[in-house]
């Protein structure tokens, strides 16, 4: 039994590896579609000939705030994730170092971290696989 607080400290690390990608991964996708929209918007504004310009500036800057919006969403989502995960880990940090040097439990926690960053990688991997293949 002792050694499942090591495993879960292990656990709550690999978690917040994940959410720290996913915020980065969110913050990289939102970046690139994001300056196309405001290069785009910027050339609408310049140029007053463009066919129903109104309404294509309109669009550009709901689409902008909709991009915002989510990005916002999943940071938050991604931090939220991170903090839970980040004091379970100190919690069960100091339940395991009553019962393991710091040099096994560092070991058995990377371990722990490890084995599920591989499966859930695997599983991506799996999926990706399956979702190319059609």
């Amino acid at each position: 039994m002792r050694w499942l607080t090591g495993m879960a400290a292990g656990t709550c690390t690999g978690i917040a590896i994940l959410a720290v990608i996913y915020g980065l991964n969110h913050l990289d996708h939102w970046h690139s579609p994001r300056e196309a929209s405001l290069a785009h918007l910027a050339m609408l504004e310049r140029d007053t000939g463009y066919p129903n310009r109104e309404a294509s500036i309109k669009s550009e800057r709901e689409q902008i705030e909709i991009l915002a919006r989510e990005v916002t969403k999943s940071s938050a989502i991604s931090a939220v994730v991170l903090v839970i995960s980040l004091g379970a880990f100190v919690l069960l940090w100091r339940r395991a170092s009553r019962s393991f040097s710091a040099v096994r439990l560092a070991i058995l926690v990377e371990v722990a971290a490890v084995a599920i960053l591989s499966c859930l990688g695997l599983a991506l991997v799996m999926l990706s696989a399956g979702v190319m293949r059609g």
